[in-house]
């Protein structure tokens, strides 16, 4: 018969050796980074549309009389203009009239000084002027003769008939013609007024002096 070994006998256990075993230490868990915030992209105001301007108002129709020697489609087109910004037709009028009379005292200053440039240039001339001016203007008188009153009328408003190559053209022209007058080929003496060169050159021309 077999007999079984007695297993060995297990050594009690010091609880005060067991108290003074150190505990094994657990690792720390690493702190976790906090997740960054991804930016957004800043969003700009939108600006706010711009408001419609309230239509202006415009005045009736009306026409603007245009002063007298000035261009009625000039006052037409200021007119226009008037309606458009809403003033009233005599404000317009008012306007159009100031206007038009500043731009024409411009104009007459300028022409003024120019036919008196002239006149100088004419005075000055070695053929025309000095001691030959009368007789120059009254051979030039002589021509503006042949000539319709319109003529002399226009020359001497715009100034033009001052002008030195005027003279010049003119004064050939009446020295080409003859001193006396024909009449049905008998030959006539002019009347003494229209002979003297003073008395012509007043006639041609009223502004020169």
């Amino acid at each position: 018969m077999t007999t079984l070994a007695t297993p060995p006998a297990v050594a009690p256990v010091d609880p005060a050796a067991a108290a003074a075993v150190p505990p094994v230490a657990t690792p720390a868990t690493p702190p976790v980074a906090p997740v960054a915030e991804v930016a957004k992209p800043s969003e700009t105001p939108k600006a706010d549309a711009p408001k419609a301007e309230p239509a202006k108002e415009q005045a009736p129709a009306y026409e603007i009389k245009a002063l007298e020697g000035h261009s009625q489609e000039v006052a037409a087109d200021f007119a226009k203009f008037a309606i458009e910004s809403g003033l009233p037709a005599e404000k317009a009028q008012a306007g159009y009239e100031s206007l038009a009379k500043s731009f024409q005292a411009r104009i007459d200053k300028a022409q003024a000084e120019q036919s008196a440039a002239w006149q100088a240039e004419v005075k000055a001339d070695a053929t025309l002027g000095g001691d030959k001016l009368p007789q120059t203007l009254a051979l030039a008188s002589k021509a503006l003769e042949l000539g319709p009153p319109q003529l002399r009328e226009f020359l001497n408003a715009s100034g033009l008939g001052n002008h030195p190559a005027m003279v010049a053209w003119a004064a050939k022209i009446g020295q080409a013609l003859s001193a006396d007058t024909f009449i049905a080929g008998q030959r006539t003496a002019a009347p003494a007024d229209l002979r003297d060169p003073a008395v012509q050159a007043q006639r041609l021309y009223p502004n020169h002096k």
